[in-house]
């Protein structure tokens, strides 16, 4: 029995020496140091994935916008020449915009207000290319039909405001997010250095108590 308790008491004095608890707390404070590190990645790297995102959408919209443009030029020329091939690339371009409109809308589920926006975007689309098809009815079944000034506009007012009504409410929120990803960025560096900064000083003051220890027990001897 009395062996036992002389190990444990040795163990326990090796337990609580200065010197072991010293690499203790910096063993401690260099995993807390890591923990704080990954999160503060983790944080930065989820507020970076808004901002790439962001510019994705912004593709998305570019997209379409270019895609109507490419169908307003392609109708203009079938109207202005029956050209049956500008009809074909029209189509085409349309059901391009429709794909990437639809691809919009996913893009932005997340976002309510937008969502409505866009729905009001196909709404107004819709419409628009009715007219259009009524036109090209009317051009097909008697081709000296002259469509007006106001029948081949670049697209219509209502398509134009609301696609840009989408963009600029992602142009918003890029910057929103640009913001926010660069204050994450700094905090993650911040905690970073300053745990660093904490192990050092805490390894540092241990050595110096430890040096002190020794010196006492050297005048003591």
């Amino acid at each position: 029995m009395g062996a036992i308790h002389f190990k444990f008491a040795k163990t326990c004095r090796k337990f609580l020496s200065p010197r072991l608890n010293s690499q203790t707390a910096v063993w401690l404070g260099l995993a807390l140091v890591s923990i704080l590190t990954v999160f503060a990645q983790v944080t930065v790297r989820q507020a970076r994935f808004w901002v790439n995102h962001t510019f994705e959408v912004l593709e998305t919209i570019q997209q379409i916008e270019f895609s109507l443009l490419s169908s307003q030029t392609q109708f203009q020329i079938f109207l202005t020449d029956q050209d049956s091939e500008a009809l074909t690339r029209y189509l085409q371009h349309i059901d391009a915009a429709t794909v990437q409109v639809d691809l919009l809308q996913r893009q932005t589920v997340d976002n309510r207000s937008q969502q409505q926006r866009i729905n009001d975007l196909k709404t107004s689309l819709e419409r628009h290319l009715a007219q259009k098809q009524a036109l090209i009815r009317a051009v097909q079944n008697n081709p000296a039909t002259v469509a007006t000034e106001q029948q081949v506009l670049l697209f219509s007012d209502e398509v134009q405001r609301r696609l840009g009504a989408i963009l600029q409410e992602e142009k918003r929120l890029l910057q929103l997010r640009r913001d926010h990803a660069n204050r994450q960025g700094t905090m993650a560096s911040g905690i970073i250095f300053a745990g660093l900064g904490i192990v050092i000083l805490f390894s540092w003051r241990t050595d110096r108590h430890q040096q002190k220890q020794r010196q006492v027990l050297l005048q003591l001897n």
